[in-house]
């Protein structure tokens, strides 16, 4: 709209203006429960779940210092062939938005390095992680690859969690990042 913008393109722009105007003093407040330089990714799937088009559901929870900061509910693009591609892809999308929330949490907290680390309940998408290629799943889509570079390289740590342990169940440990 701002190469040819109408009269309700300016009204939107002026609704937006006085919005901004009149939440200037407004904040998010966080409670501090943990490490605030601690970010943690929980992350899970539900294999197949639509039954008409058979495609599955990755589900996943950020927290900053003990507080929920990003949570969300997502069908995936693509029906899976397994329940651990499932739990694969499942972890590389925790993971793109988890990188993404450390990067924007470290502006906020004025550059200081915060750390990440990511929770599955899923031996196989901890395997995958743990290896190079696609292995014995040779219909694993290659641009989800990147993911295994990170873990292999260090940059990126998927741990397990069990079931009583997830975070809808107590809440995020303490200390881990």
């Amino acid at each position: 709209a701002l190469k040819t913008p109408k009269t309700s393109d300016m009204a939107r722009l002026k609704k937006c203006a006085r919005y901004i105007k009149g939440t200037m003093d407004y904040a998010v407040w966080l409670p501090r429960e943990g490490y605030v330089q601690a970010l943690v990714g929980y992350g899970d799937s539900e294999w197949a779940n639509d039954k008409v088009a058979r495609k599955s559901v990755s589900s996943g929870v950020l927290f900053l210092g003990g507080c929920v900061v990003m949570d969300w509910s997502r069908t995936q693009s693509a029906p899976a062939r397994s329940s651990g591609e499932v739990e694969w892809y499942s972890q590389v999308i925790l993971a793109s938005e988890g990188l993404h929330m450390k990067i924007i949490s470290e502006f906020l907290l004025s550059d200081k390095e915060v750390g990440y680390s990511q929770y599955t309940d899923s031996t196989a998408a901890k395997a995958i992680g743990g290896r190079q290629g696609v292995g014995k799943l040779p219909h694993l889509e290659c641009g989800t690859l990147w993911l295994q570079q990170m873990v292999l390289g260090g940059d990126l740590r998927i741990l397990t969690v069990t079931g009583e342990d997830k975070p809808w169940r107590q809440g995020p440990p303490e200390g881990h990042a």
